[in-house]
């Protein structure tokens, strides 16, 4: 029913388009890949091309629907495999487990440095305490961790597992990106837009919150600095995620304090539902942009948000990192383009600064974020130094 063979790479589930991005660029070296992947709800994590009907052109090499669960439990008769996994679709890999495969984690966040941690007091839903009970006892069988996210090589010394790590910058998926027409969504009133896509977790019990708050602080601060037109021609676009609903991370309901900020200040918003992954890529493309990330946990590293919004030329603001960091210097260069800050005030001072910028010194700003960000998040230079480690 499957044919996996030995050598071959199985990605099970896709979150971030890194399970795609990875099996496609092993069949364009001439390797074997296959995609196992669970249906998912509508989010920029899910593969554009699924969602728009483009399934045929990668059917080839993609098992999903009811066939995923059969797939991932045939895993168990093969030898030789290179098994990766991404997200909460590692326990997928793990349930089936065999010591005649090899088997990979690429974390991007909760898969190693909370789920594996949870206890009944504070996992939200049973799969989490599902996912750390198999985690835990079959994690010594993962040969590599790849990462360069500092709370999952924290978590992965807290667990014992320091000698799996392998530094790995997260690339994004650029030329899906760019086949993508721009999108803009508001008037040519408007002068600047500040988007704000990031999850507004804002729960310090977990390790997922992102102080949204400081956002709210942020843009009443931004009201106070700037100049009454400047602010007519400001638009906060709010992309309303992880802020209630049936699992709820938050003490801070976001979307309630911006709307009462947007009538207190007389605002500009305009709140979005959860986007695919092409809906984000074509708002992305409009020069009036800057996005304002998360600023919880400090990852020494850009989330899938900061990545693909700076392929796009867009300033992001972001509490992930810190640019005066070696850290950072070792993975992004001496003279990264990100705007971190870790304060409203901080916050303020750079939305402030991006609205009093003129059309050109954006266009400038947007090709420097731009060319720095295609070289740096480069999905070529990623996935070839795992096929170099898997086949060399």
């Amino acid at each position: 029913m499957f044919d996996f063979k030995s050598g071959d790479i199985v990605y099970v589930g896709n979150q971030d388009n890194i399970g795609f991005s990875l099996v496609s660029y092993a069949r364009s070296k001439g390797i074997r890949a296959w995609l196992l992947m669970v249906k998912r709800g509508i989010n920029r994590s899910d593969p554009d091309f699924f969602k728009e009907g483009l399934f045929s052109a990668s059917e080839s090499f993609i098992i999903h629907g009811k066939n995923f669960l059969p797939a991932c439990e045939y895993l168990q008769k093969c030898q030789g495999l290179h098994i990766f996994s991404t997200g909460i679709e590692v326990i997928y890999m793990l349930r089936n487990l065999s010591i005649y495969n090899n088997h990979y984690l690429i974390p991007t966040g909760s898969d190693l440095s909370s789920w594996p941690f949870v206890t009944p007091a504070n996992s939200l839903i049973k799969n989490y305490l599902k996912y750390k009970e198999i985690f835990t006892k079959k994690m010594d069988s993962l040969r590599y961790i790849y990462t360069s996210q500092l709370d999952c090589e924290y978590a992965a010394r807290s667990l014992g597992l320091h000698s799996k790590l392998k530094h790995w910058r997260y690339p994004s998926p650029i030329s899906y990106m760019k086949e993508q027409r721009p999108r803009f969504i508001c008037s040519d009133n408007i002068k600047t837009i500040f988007f704000m896509p990031a999850r507004k977790n804002g729960d310090p019990r977990y390790a997922s919150d992102k102080r949204p708050q400081l956002i709210l602080n942020a843009i009443e601060k931004y009201a106070k600095q700037v100049s009454p037109d400047s602010l007519k021609q400001t638009l906060f676009l709010n992309l309303n995620q992880g802020n209630g609903g049936k699992i709820s991370y938050s003490f801070v309901d976001f979307g309630r304090d911006l709307n009462q900020l947007q009538q207190s200040l007389d605002l500009n918003v305009l709140n979005l539902r959860s986007l695919e992954a092409k809906e984000f890529w074509s708002l992305l493309q409009d020069p009036r942009m800057a996005v304002i990330d998360q600023f919880g946990q400090f990852h020494g590293h850009m989330g899938g948000v900061g990545r693909e919004s700076s392929i796009f030329g867009r300033p992001v603001i972001t509490g992930c990192l810190d640019t005066a960091d070696y850290r950072t210097r070792k993975i992004y260069g001496n003279n990264a383009p990100i705007l971190c800050a870790f304060t409203g005030t901080a916050i303020a001072q750079h939305m402030v600064s991006f609205a009093n910028m003129s059309t050109h010194r954006r266009s400038e700003l947007s090709q420097t974020i731009s060319s720095w960000a295609c070289s740096v998040f480069n999905p070529d230079t990623a996935f070839q130094q795992i096929l170099d480690d898997l086949y060399t």
